[in-house]
């Protein structure tokens, strides 16, 4: 199963760029399994808790995935819709999201104390809202008297919100060219913005973020492979000559991975194993109530943790091919545990039946 995964999603692709992104999908994997009633060795359990603590500590939307999670078990557990879950769902659940936090906290600190102030905030959902076309009408509409930063300058190219973001040039630009108060100020304001265009515009910033987040959930591309821009002056400008060199000469410089063949056959895997969930998963309920209720747990706890971060990553910053991609290879995976039991019930039906004819 692992090797079918990793030579038909995206499973090693984004372990490999080095990325806090790896620790997003094996994150939710060791809280499903902390999760699920059963046989757990104490030392399975600290390492399950340990890679739950290094996917929180990793970035800020794994703690909101993780929080999605325990949510969505407390939900099901409360309907009795899931097998009782064990204690070490709530203790490593709240306990990841209390460190997550604290992490969180530590790095503000520790940023202050080298920096002299705590790191500075990006106004991602002031971006996000602008493009999305509400948050452009209320600055258009006076902007509350203009009592928000973001309305005292000029805009170069509203459509982009990472354009409103990394823009350095008048035509595109608006926060890079922002002096460093007025960016200061942009990301303390970023949320008290975002609340005010919803307050202006509900149903159209709403109706945005919704969109997004569907967007994002369908993003699964491998759109990372190929970073074949040196044609460009501007192209990883930032990198040493000898790494931008380097990067230039491999596989994904020269532009050599075939990303449209590779997309085609992820959504392929992805699309037939949501078939074969869809398929498999009657038989599995009929024959085996009590697995089937353990894997539906896990379908829709996992499925939490996607939705969440197909929030974040379109309807608060930007979709693109990364945060879908990172988690995509579960649903195979998820689908491959599915087909497992069902085979292994056909198996014991089998067996049943020749024991009853003999």
């Amino acid at each position: 199963v692992t090797f079918a995964l990793a030579a038909t999603t995206a499973l090693p692709t984004y372990n490999s760029l080095l990325l806090a992104d790896g620790f997003a999908s094996f994150g939710i994997l060791s809280y499903l399994l902390l999760a699920s009633p059963g046989r757990l060795s104490r030392l399975e359990q600290a390492f399950l808790g340990a890679v739950l603590l290094v996917s929180v500590v990793s970035h800020l939307t794994h703690i909101m995935m993780l929080i999605g999670m325990v949510a969505a078990l407390a939900l099901l557990a409360w309907a009795r819709f899931s097998p009782k879950p064990p204690r070490a769902a709530w203790i490593a659940g709240m306990g990841g999201i209390v460190i997550g936090f604290a992490s969180v906290q530590a790095t503000a600190l520790a940023t202050k104390l080298a920096f002299g102030h705590e790191p500075q905030l990006l106004p991602l959902l002031t971006a996000r809202f602008i493009a999305d076309g509400p948050g452009r009408e209320y600055i258009e509409s006076g902007c509350d008297n203009r009592r928000f930063e973001f309305c005292k300058v000029p805009i170069g190219n509203p459509n982009s919100n990472p354009l409103i973001l990394f823009g350095r040039t008048p035509r595109d630009g608006a926060y890079m060219l922002a002096g460093p108060e007025q960016r200061r100020r942009m990301g303390e304001e970023d949320v008290a913005f975002a609340l005010a265009v919803i307050r202006h515009d509900p149903a159209g910033q709403i109706g945005a973020m919704a969109r997004n987040t569907v967007r994002q959930l369908a993003y699964i591309d491998y759109d990372g492979l190929n970073q074949d821009c040196f044609a460009r002056t501007n192209c990883w400008e930032s990198l040493p000559t000898r790494i931008r060199d380097r990067l230039r000469s491999t596989p994904s410089g020269r532009g050599g991975w075939p990303q449209k063949a590779m997309n085609i056959l992820l959504y392929a895997v992805v699309l037939s194993s949501l078939a074969a969930l869809a398929l498999v998963s009657p038989a599995i309920a009929r024959r085996d109530p009590d697995r089937w209720r353990l894997l539906r747990t896990w379908l829709l706890v996992g499925f939490a943790a996607m939705l969440v971060c197909a929030f974040f990553g379109g309807a608060v910053a930007e979709p693109q091919y990364r945060y879908q991609g990172r988690l995509i290879w579960l649903v195979p995976l998820l689908a491959s545990i599915a087909i497992l039991i069902r085979l292994q019930l056909a198996g014991k039906l089998e067996s049943t039946r020749r024991v009853a004819e003999a």
